[in-house]
Protein backbone atom coordinates (compact mmCIF):
# COMPACT_ATOMS: atom_id res chain seq x y z
CA UNK A 1 0.00 0.00 0.00
CA UNK A 2 1.36 3.36 -0.72
CA UNK A 3 2.36 5.65 2.06
CA UNK A 4 0.49 8.89 2.03
CA UNK A 5 2.30 12.35 1.30
CA UNK A 6 0.71 14.96 3.28
CA UNK A 7 0.79 18.15 1.27
CA UNK A 8 1.76 21.36 3.22
CA UNK A 9 1.68 24.47 1.27
CA UNK A 10 2.37 28.02 3.10
CA UNK A 11 0.60 31.34 2.35
CA UNK A 12 3.63 32.91 0.80
CA UNK A 13 3.69 29.42 -1.30
CA UNK A 14 0.13 29.47 -2.07
CA UNK A 15 0.43 32.97 -4.02
CA UNK A 16 2.42 31.20 -6.35
CA UNK A 17 0.97 28.10 -7.34
CA UNK A 18 -2.21 28.36 -9.85
CA UNK A 19 -5.43 27.99 -8.24
CA UNK A 20 -6.03 24.97 -10.77
CA UNK A 21 -3.02 23.08 -9.55
CA UNK A 22 -3.89 23.99 -6.15
CA UNK A 23 -7.31 22.44 -7.11
CA UNK A 24 -5.82 19.59 -8.60
CA UNK A 25 -3.53 19.00 -5.46
CA UNK A 26 -5.97 18.93 -3.03
CA UNK A 27 -8.00 16.67 -5.10
CA UNK A 28 -5.36 14.26 -4.88
CA UNK A 29 -5.47 14.32 -1.54
CA UNK A 30 -8.64 13.70 -0.56
CA UNK A 31 -9.24 11.31 -3.24
CA UNK A 32 -5.86 9.46 -1.08
CA UNK A 33 -7.32 9.91 2.11
CA UNK A 34 -10.77 8.04 1.20
CA UNK A 35 -8.67 4.88 -0.29
CA UNK A 36 -6.89 4.69 2.40
CA UNK A 37 -10.20 4.61 4.34
CA UNK A 38 -11.87 2.51 2.14
CA UNK A 39 -8.94 -0.27 2.20
CA UNK A 40 -9.00 0.31 6.44
CA UNK A 41 -13.15 -1.03 5.71
CA UNK A 42 -11.57 -3.74 3.38
CA UNK A 43 -9.41 -4.93 6.23
CA UNK A 44 -11.82 -4.95 8.45
CA UNK A 45 -14.08 -7.04 6.92
CA UNK A 46 -11.82 -9.84 6.34
CA UNK A 47 -10.85 -10.02 9.57
CA UNK A 48 -14.69 -10.08 10.15
CA UNK A 49 -15.38 -12.62 7.46
CA UNK A 50 -12.72 -15.01 8.99
CA UNK A 51 -13.49 -14.78 12.12
CA UNK A 52 -17.17 -15.82 11.64
CA UNK A 53 -15.91 -18.44 9.24
CA UNK A 54 -13.91 -19.72 12.33
CA UNK A 55 -17.15 -19.71 14.71
CA UNK A 56 -19.28 -21.31 12.02
CA UNK A 57 -16.57 -23.82 11.74
CA UNK A 58 -16.13 -24.52 15.92
CA UNK A 59 -17.98 -22.69 17.86
CA UNK A 60 -21.29 -24.83 19.41
CA UNK A 61 -22.88 -21.31 21.03
CA UNK A 62 -22.78 -19.72 17.68
CA UNK A 63 -24.25 -21.97 15.57
CA UNK A 64 -27.10 -22.82 18.42
CA UNK A 65 -27.43 -18.94 18.38
CA UNK A 66 -28.20 -18.90 14.57
CA UNK A 67 -30.45 -22.24 14.34
CA UNK A 68 -27.70 -24.68 14.10
CA UNK A 69 -24.65 -25.40 11.99
CA UNK A 70 -26.79 -25.67 8.49
CA UNK A 71 -28.32 -22.49 8.88
CA UNK A 72 -25.10 -20.49 10.67
CA UNK A 73 -23.38 -21.41 7.66
CA UNK A 74 -26.30 -20.27 5.42
CA UNK A 75 -25.82 -17.25 7.20
CA UNK A 76 -22.27 -17.20 7.01
CA UNK A 77 -22.82 -17.87 3.45
CA UNK A 78 -24.38 -14.93 2.43
CA UNK A 79 -22.60 -12.21 4.76
CA UNK A 80 -19.88 -13.59 2.46
CA UNK A 81 -21.71 -12.98 -0.09
CA UNK A 82 -22.07 -8.84 0.95
CA UNK A 83 -18.41 -8.54 1.45
CA UNK A 84 -17.92 -9.96 -1.83
CA UNK A 85 -20.13 -7.60 -3.16
CA UNK A 86 -18.05 -4.83 -1.31
CA UNK A 87 -14.77 -5.46 -1.83
CA UNK A 88 -15.21 -6.88 -5.38
CA UNK A 89 -12.48 -8.87 -5.96
CA UNK A 90 -10.62 -8.36 -9.80
CA UNK A 91 -8.22 -11.65 -9.81
CA UNK A 92 -9.87 -15.60 -9.44
CA UNK A 93 -8.30 -17.73 -11.19
CA UNK A 94 -9.90 -20.22 -13.50
CA UNK A 95 -8.71 -23.22 -12.24
CA UNK A 96 -10.65 -22.48 -8.58
CA UNK A 97 -14.29 -22.04 -10.35
CA UNK A 98 -12.72 -25.47 -11.86
CA UNK A 99 -12.68 -27.07 -8.70
CA UNK A 100 -15.74 -25.53 -7.43
CA UNK A 101 -17.60 -26.70 -10.91
CA UNK A 102 -16.40 -30.51 -9.99
CA UNK A 103 -17.73 -30.87 -6.04
CA UNK A 104 -20.84 -29.13 -7.64
CA UNK A 105 -20.86 -31.90 -10.41
CA UNK A 106 -20.25 -34.45 -7.75
CA UNK A 107 -23.28 -33.79 -5.61
CA UNK A 108 -25.74 -33.59 -8.31
CA UNK A 109 -24.58 -36.95 -8.95
CA UNK A 110 -25.06 -37.48 -5.35
CA UNK A 111 -28.43 -36.76 -5.46
CA UNK A 112 -29.36 -39.26 -8.34
CA UNK A 113 -27.47 -41.81 -5.50
CA UNK A 114 -30.35 -41.13 -3.02
CA UNK A 115 -28.93 -38.18 -1.54
CA UNK A 116 -31.16 -36.23 0.45
CA UNK A 117 -31.29 -32.39 -1.52
CA UNK A 118 -30.85 -30.35 1.35
CA UNK A 119 -27.49 -32.73 2.63
CA UNK A 120 -26.11 -31.89 -1.46
CA UNK A 121 -26.89 -28.05 -1.37
CA UNK A 122 -25.09 -28.04 2.36
CA UNK A 123 -22.15 -28.99 0.90
CA UNK A 124 -22.34 -27.21 -1.77
CA UNK A 125 -22.77 -23.94 0.45
CA UNK A 126 -19.99 -24.81 2.78
CA UNK A 127 -17.96 -25.25 -0.49
CA UNK A 128 -19.16 -21.76 -1.49
CA UNK A 129 -18.33 -20.28 1.53
CA UNK A 130 -14.79 -21.39 1.80
CA UNK A 131 -14.18 -20.37 -1.96
CA UNK A 132 -15.35 -16.55 -1.02
CA UNK A 133 -13.32 -16.37 1.99
CA UNK A 134 -10.61 -17.04 0.02
CA UNK A 135 -11.16 -14.28 -2.80
CA UNK A 136 -12.04 -11.85 -0.35
CA UNK A 137 -8.67 -12.27 1.93
CA UNK A 138 -6.32 -13.88 -1.06
CA UNK A 139 -2.92 -13.07 0.18
CA UNK A 140 -3.93 -11.93 3.33
CA UNK A 141 -5.79 -15.26 4.65
CA UNK A 142 -2.19 -16.58 6.11
CA UNK A 143 -1.75 -13.44 8.63
CA UNK A 144 -5.38 -12.93 9.07
CA UNK A 145 -5.81 -16.14 10.48
CA UNK A 146 -2.70 -16.28 12.49
CA UNK A 147 -3.55 -13.40 14.14
CA UNK A 148 -7.57 -14.30 15.37
CA UNK A 149 -5.88 -17.55 16.48
CA UNK A 150 -3.11 -15.56 18.73
CA UNK A 151 -6.27 -13.74 19.69
CA UNK A 152 -8.73 -16.55 20.25
CA UNK A 153 -5.50 -18.59 22.23
CA UNK A 154 -4.98 -15.66 24.54
CA UNK A 155 -8.70 -15.42 25.19
CA UNK A 156 -8.55 -19.07 26.57
CA UNK A 157 -5.82 -18.96 28.41
CA UNK A 158 -7.47 -16.18 30.23
CA UNK A 159 -10.48 -18.67 30.98
CA UNK A 160 -9.03 -21.64 30.98
CA UNK A 161 -6.18 -21.27 33.76
CA UNK A 162 -8.28 -20.07 36.53
CA UNK A 163 -10.98 -22.58 35.95
CA UNK A 164 -8.65 -25.42 35.80
CA UNK A 165 -7.69 -24.26 38.90
CA UNK A 166 -11.22 -24.36 40.21
CA UNK A 167 -10.79 -20.59 40.91
CA UNK A 168 -14.57 -20.53 40.06
CA UNK A 169 -17.49 -22.23 40.31
CA UNK A 170 -18.20 -24.12 36.48
CA UNK A 171 -21.93 -23.93 37.26
CA UNK A 172 -21.80 -20.72 38.14
CA UNK A 173 -20.52 -20.19 34.49
CA UNK A 174 -22.84 -22.18 32.58
CA UNK A 175 -25.75 -20.24 33.99
CA UNK A 176 -24.20 -16.82 33.46
CA UNK A 177 -22.50 -17.39 29.80
CA UNK A 178 -23.97 -20.70 28.31
CA UNK A 179 -27.87 -20.70 29.77
CA UNK A 180 -26.87 -23.74 31.72
CA UNK A 181 -24.89 -25.16 28.90
CA UNK A 182 -20.76 -25.64 28.89
CA UNK A 183 -20.92 -23.85 25.67
CA UNK A 184 -20.47 -20.37 25.37
CA UNK A 185 -18.94 -17.52 22.41
CA UNK A 186 -16.08 -16.95 25.00
CA UNK A 187 -14.92 -20.51 25.74
CA UNK A 188 -16.13 -23.93 25.85
CA UNK A 189 -16.26 -25.32 29.67
CA UNK A 190 -15.71 -29.33 29.83
CA UNK A 191 -16.36 -31.18 33.40
CA UNK A 192 -13.02 -32.42 32.68
CA UNK A 193 -11.29 -29.10 33.17
CA UNK A 194 -7.63 -30.07 32.34
CA UNK A 195 -8.14 -29.16 29.30
CA UNK A 196 -8.11 -26.76 27.01
CA UNK A 197 -11.18 -26.34 24.68
CA UNK A 198 -11.05 -23.01 23.09
CA UNK A 199 -13.88 -21.93 21.48
CA UNK A 200 -14.30 -24.55 20.17
CA UNK A 201 -16.76 -28.03 20.35
CA UNK A 202 -13.38 -29.85 22.04
CA UNK A 203 -10.02 -29.58 23.34
CA UNK A 204 -8.87 -32.19 20.30
CA UNK A 205 -11.20 -29.81 17.46
CA UNK A 206 -9.15 -26.46 19.34
CA UNK A 207 -5.53 -28.48 18.76
CA UNK A 208 -6.94 -28.77 14.97
CA UNK A 209 -7.05 -25.26 14.48
CA UNK A 210 -4.41 -24.01 16.10
CA UNK A 211 -1.84 -26.44 14.33
CA UNK A 212 -3.07 -25.09 11.19
CA UNK A 213 -1.58 -21.11 12.15
CA UNK A 214 1.26 -22.71 13.59
CA UNK A 215 1.62 -24.46 9.72
CA UNK A 216 0.80 -20.98 8.12
CA UNK A 217 3.07 -18.87 10.69
CA UNK A 218 6.28 -21.27 10.06
CA UNK A 219 5.70 -20.37 6.45
CA UNK A 220 6.12 -16.87 7.17
CA UNK A 221 9.35 -17.38 9.29
CA UNK A 222 10.59 -19.62 6.26
CA UNK A 223 9.92 -17.11 3.81
CA UNK A 224 10.66 -14.31 5.92
CA UNK A 225 13.89 -15.82 7.81
CA UNK A 226 12.56 -13.66 11.15
CA UNK A 227 11.88 -16.03 13.74
CA UNK A 228 12.15 -13.43 16.79
CA UNK A 229 9.66 -11.48 14.83
CA UNK A 230 7.65 -13.90 15.62
CA UNK A 231 8.72 -16.42 18.58
CA UNK A 232 5.56 -15.07 20.36
CA UNK A 233 2.93 -15.56 18.96
CA UNK A 234 4.81 -18.96 18.12
CA UNK A 235 5.03 -19.83 21.52
CA UNK A 236 1.48 -18.70 22.50
CA UNK A 237 -0.16 -20.69 19.74
CA UNK A 238 2.01 -23.88 20.76
CA UNK A 239 1.13 -23.09 24.42
CA UNK A 240 -2.74 -23.27 23.32
CA UNK A 241 -1.63 -26.82 21.87
CA UNK A 242 -0.04 -28.04 24.83
CA UNK A 243 -2.87 -27.07 27.01
CA UNK A 244 -5.48 -29.17 24.58
CA UNK A 245 -2.95 -32.49 26.17
CA UNK A 246 -4.98 -34.17 22.73
CA UNK A 247 -3.06 -36.87 21.30
CA UNK A 248 -3.72 -36.25 17.62
CA UNK A 249 -2.58 -32.46 18.21
CA UNK A 250 0.40 -33.76 19.77
CA UNK A 251 1.46 -36.06 16.79
CA UNK A 252 0.77 -32.96 13.88
CA UNK A 253 3.12 -30.24 16.15
CA UNK A 254 5.73 -33.07 16.30
CA UNK A 255 5.44 -33.53 12.63
CA UNK A 256 5.10 -29.57 11.91
CA UNK A 257 8.97 -29.16 14.25
CA UNK A 258 10.08 -31.94 11.88
CA UNK A 259 8.85 -29.85 8.98
CA UNK A 260 10.77 -26.70 9.86
CA UNK A 261 13.49 -28.16 11.25
CA UNK A 262 14.42 -29.75 7.67
CA UNK A 263 13.79 -26.58 5.74
CA UNK A 264 15.64 -24.33 7.72
CA UNK A 265 18.47 -26.29 8.96
CA UNK A 266 18.84 -30.42 8.23
CA UNK A 267 19.05 -29.75 4.35
CA UNK A 268 21.95 -26.89 4.30
CA UNK A 269 23.04 -27.26 7.99
CA UNK A 270 22.94 -30.35 9.31
CA UNK A 271 25.55 -29.22 11.88
CA UNK A 272 23.97 -26.80 13.65
CA UNK A 273 20.41 -29.34 12.89
CA UNK A 274 22.14 -31.73 15.66
CA UNK A 275 21.00 -30.00 18.94
CA UNK A 276 17.53 -29.29 18.06
CA UNK A 277 16.92 -32.16 16.41
CA UNK A 278 18.40 -34.27 19.31
CA UNK A 279 15.74 -32.01 21.22
CA UNK A 280 12.77 -32.70 19.27
CA UNK A 281 13.24 -36.66 19.20
CA UNK A 282 14.06 -35.97 23.47
CA UNK A 283 10.56 -34.17 23.60
CA UNK A 284 9.07 -36.93 21.13
CA UNK A 285 9.82 -39.72 23.42
CA UNK A 286 8.93 -38.07 26.68
CA UNK A 287 5.56 -37.28 25.15
CA UNK A 288 4.78 -40.91 23.63
CA UNK A 289 5.11 -41.89 27.47
CA UNK A 290 2.54 -40.07 28.60
CA UNK A 291 -0.95 -41.69 29.12
CA UNK A 292 -2.83 -40.28 26.48
CA UNK A 293 -0.23 -40.80 23.85
CA UNK A 294 1.35 -44.12 23.62
CA UNK A 295 -1.74 -45.88 25.80
CA UNK A 296 -4.59 -43.83 24.11
CA UNK A 297 -3.06 -44.96 20.55
CA UNK A 298 -2.56 -48.91 21.44
CA UNK A 299 -6.21 -49.09 23.22
CA UNK A 300 -8.34 -47.47 20.19
CA UNK A 301 -6.16 -50.48 17.62
CA UNK A 302 -7.47 -52.89 20.08
CA UNK A 303 -10.46 -51.58 20.27
CA UNK A 304 -10.66 -51.40 16.51
CA UNK A 305 -9.31 -54.66 16.04
CA UNK A 306 -11.39 -56.36 18.73
CA UNK A 307 -14.56 -54.19 16.94
CA UNK A 308 -15.66 -53.84 20.38
CA UNK A 309 -19.05 -51.56 21.37
CA UNK A 310 -18.72 -48.27 19.04
CA UNK A 311 -15.18 -49.29 17.57
CA UNK A 312 -15.91 -47.06 14.57
CA UNK A 313 -16.02 -43.99 15.81
CA UNK A 314 -12.51 -44.79 17.53
CA UNK A 315 -9.59 -42.90 15.20
CA UNK A 316 -8.62 -46.25 13.84
CA UNK A 317 -11.12 -47.63 13.46
CA UNK A 318 -13.09 -45.30 11.64
CA UNK A 319 -10.46 -45.14 9.31
CA UNK A 320 -11.49 -49.15 8.46
CA UNK A 321 -15.08 -48.77 8.89
CA UNK A 322 -15.18 -45.42 6.16
CA UNK A 323 -12.53 -47.53 3.95
CA UNK A 324 -15.03 -50.23 3.78
CA UNK A 325 -18.10 -47.93 3.05
CA UNK A 326 -16.01 -46.14 0.57
CA UNK A 327 -14.88 -49.25 -1.63
CA UNK A 328 -18.51 -48.90 -2.95
CA UNK A 329 -18.45 -45.84 -4.57
CA UNK A 330 -14.57 -45.62 -4.43
CA UNK A 331 -14.61 -42.94 -7.26
CA UNK A 332 -17.77 -40.35 -6.65
CA UNK A 333 -18.14 -40.86 -3.17
CA UNK A 334 -21.34 -41.80 -1.49
CA UNK A 335 -22.24 -38.11 -0.09
CA UNK A 336 -22.40 -36.66 2.92
CA UNK A 337 -25.55 -38.45 4.30
CA UNK A 338 -24.69 -41.28 6.35
CA UNK A 339 -28.01 -42.78 6.00
CA UNK A 340 -27.94 -42.73 2.31
CA UNK A 341 -24.78 -45.20 2.55
CA UNK A 342 -25.86 -47.82 5.14
CA UNK A 343 -29.10 -48.20 7.08
CA UNK A 344 -28.91 -48.74 11.16
CA UNK A 345 -25.27 -46.90 11.69
CA UNK A 346 -24.60 -45.40 15.06
CA UNK A 347 -25.72 -41.17 14.95
CA UNK A 348 -22.78 -41.12 17.20
CA UNK A 349 -20.69 -41.92 14.32
CA UNK A 350 -22.03 -38.51 12.69
CA UNK A 351 -19.56 -35.66 13.43
CA UNK A 352 -16.86 -38.11 14.98
CA UNK A 353 -14.33 -40.33 14.09
CA UNK A 354 -11.70 -39.97 11.05
CA UNK A 355 -11.53 -37.01 9.14
CA UNK A 356 -9.30 -37.94 7.04
CA UNK A 357 -11.57 -41.08 5.70
CA UNK A 358 -14.63 -39.64 6.34
CA UNK A 359 -13.73 -36.99 3.67
CA UNK A 360 -12.71 -39.97 1.50
CA UNK A 361 -15.98 -41.67 2.08
CA UNK A 362 -18.33 -38.65 1.34
CA UNK A 363 -16.09 -37.04 -1.91
CA UNK A 364 -14.94 -40.55 -3.20
CA UNK A 365 -11.15 -40.41 -4.78
CA UNK A 366 -11.89 -37.64 -7.17
CA UNK A 367 -12.46 -34.96 -3.73
CA UNK A 368 -9.22 -36.72 -1.74
CA UNK A 369 -6.50 -36.31 -4.89
CA UNK A 370 -7.95 -32.67 -5.38
CA UNK A 371 -7.53 -31.97 -1.52
CA UNK A 372 -4.12 -33.93 -1.46
CA UNK A 373 -2.87 -31.77 -4.82
CA UNK A 374 -4.42 -28.53 -3.33
CA UNK A 375 -2.69 -29.59 0.26
CA UNK A 376 0.73 -30.36 -1.05
CA UNK A 377 0.80 -27.30 -3.59
CA UNK A 378 0.69 -24.69 -0.57
CA UNK A 379 2.66 -26.12 1.47
CA UNK A 380 5.47 -26.73 -1.32
CA UNK A 381 5.08 -23.59 -3.36
CA UNK A 382 5.09 -21.43 0.09
CA UNK A 383 7.93 -23.24 1.78
CA UNK A 384 10.14 -23.32 -1.13
CA UNK A 385 10.66 -26.64 -0.37
CA UNK A 386 9.76 -30.54 -1.53
CA UNK A 387 10.50 -32.50 1.39
CA UNK A 388 9.81 -29.61 3.74
CA UNK A 389 6.65 -28.87 2.50
CA UNK A 390 5.58 -32.43 1.90
CA UNK A 391 6.36 -33.16 5.90
CA UNK A 392 3.95 -29.31 7.01
CA UNK A 393 1.13 -31.07 4.73
CA UNK A 394 2.00 -34.56 5.91
CA UNK A 395 0.84 -32.45 9.37
CA UNK A 396 -2.51 -31.78 8.18
CA UNK A 397 -3.43 -35.07 6.89
CA UNK A 398 -2.34 -35.89 10.76
CA UNK A 399 -4.54 -33.56 12.23
CA UNK A 400 -7.04 -34.48 9.97
CA UNK A 401 -6.81 -38.33 11.72
CA UNK A 402 -8.62 -36.55 14.71
CA UNK A 403 -11.85 -34.83 13.55
CA UNK A 404 -13.93 -34.17 10.68
CA UNK A 405 -12.73 -30.93 10.15
CA UNK A 406 -13.23 -31.12 6.21
CA UNK A 407 -16.84 -30.87 7.13
CA UNK A 408 -16.44 -27.61 8.07
CA UNK A 409 -15.90 -24.41 6.31
CA UNK A 410 -12.47 -23.58 7.69
CA UNK A 411 -10.74 -26.45 6.69
CA UNK A 412 -12.29 -26.60 3.25
CA UNK A 413 -10.66 -23.10 2.43
CA UNK A 414 -7.23 -25.28 1.98
CA UNK A 415 -8.82 -26.91 -1.39
CA UNK A 416 -8.73 -23.05 -2.83
CA UNK A 417 -6.09 -21.60 -1.17
CA UNK A 418 -3.00 -22.25 -3.35
CA UNK A 419 -4.58 -20.26 -6.25
CA UNK A 420 -4.95 -16.94 -4.23
CA UNK A 421 -1.44 -16.69 -2.33
CA UNK A 422 1.66 -16.13 -4.28
CA UNK A 423 4.70 -18.26 -4.55
CA UNK A 424 7.64 -17.73 -2.72
CA UNK A 425 9.73 -14.94 -4.79
CA UNK A 426 6.57 -13.47 -6.06
CA UNK A 427 5.60 -11.23 -3.22
CA UNK A 428 8.32 -9.42 -3.89
CA UNK A 429 7.14 -9.02 -8.05
CA UNK A 430 3.98 -8.36 -6.90
CA UNK A 431 5.35 -5.50 -4.80
CA UNK A 432 7.66 -4.09 -7.43
CA UNK A 433 5.12 -4.12 -10.59
CA UNK A 434 2.45 -2.49 -7.81
CA UNK A 435 4.73 0.19 -7.00
CA UNK A 436 5.80 1.11 -11.10
CA UNK A 437 2.32 0.89 -11.57
CA UNK A 438 1.72 3.54 -9.26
Amino acid sequence: MMMLEKIIVTASEAKRIPSEKMGTMLMIESENISSEKRLFKFRFLKYLLLLVVIYTSGNPAFSSMLGGFATSVTYVFGFAFLCFCVTRPSHIHNATFLLLGIFIVQEIWHLFMGVPVISCIGVVVRLGLAFMTCVILNKDFFRIYIQLMVWLTALSLLMWIPYSFSLFSMELVYNYFGGGTPYTILHTFHSVNERNSGIFWEPGAFSGYLNLAIAFLLILIIQERKIKKYSFRLLLLILGVITTFSTTGYCTLLCLGSGILYILFLRKHFVLSILPMTILIGVGYYVFQQDFMYAKILHEFEVAAAQSYNWEITRYGSLLHDISLWMKHPIIGSGSNYESIETGLSELKQGMGNGFSDFLLKSGGIGMIIFLYSLCRLFIEQSGNQIGGLLLALAIIIQLQGEVYLSMPLYCCLIFLPWFIPKVGEVSKLTQSNMKSS
